[in-house]
């Protein structure tokens, strides 16, 4: 678990899978929704599920997530992943002090 500030607001970032279910789902009645925020709403991202407030849009905003990145379809993304690395690596080796553009 990492805690940061940002912008004045609480932010608690869970890198385990088994430990963000069990706060979001089984637990999601007792821990407090997410509060509006000026910012999310002025740069339109109130699409996204991690801004949303618990509710029925959130559940299904993180259901559609949960279907592309659940760890047992990870494995369909290697070849694009791999694909990815060999251009960047060609791309590296072509003009090696473009790290930064090469990244983009």
């Amino acid at each position: 678990l990492v805690h940061l500030q940002v912008l004045g607001r609480s932010i608690l970032l869970i890198n385990n899978p088994k430990i963000a279910f069990d706060l979001l789902e089984k637990r999601s009645a007792v821990n407090p929704s997410r509060p509006t925020s000026t910012i999310v709403k002025l740069v339109g991202w109130e699409w996204n599920f991690v801004w949303m407030s618990y509710g029925q849009q959130w559940r299904r905003h993180r259901w559609v997530f949960w279907q592309h990145f659940h760890p047992g379809v990870i494995p369909t993304y290697r070849a694009v992943l791999e694909e990815g690395a060999r251009r960047l690596l060609s791309r590296l080796l072509t003009t090696p002090g473009k790290l930064e553009e090469h990244l983009r």
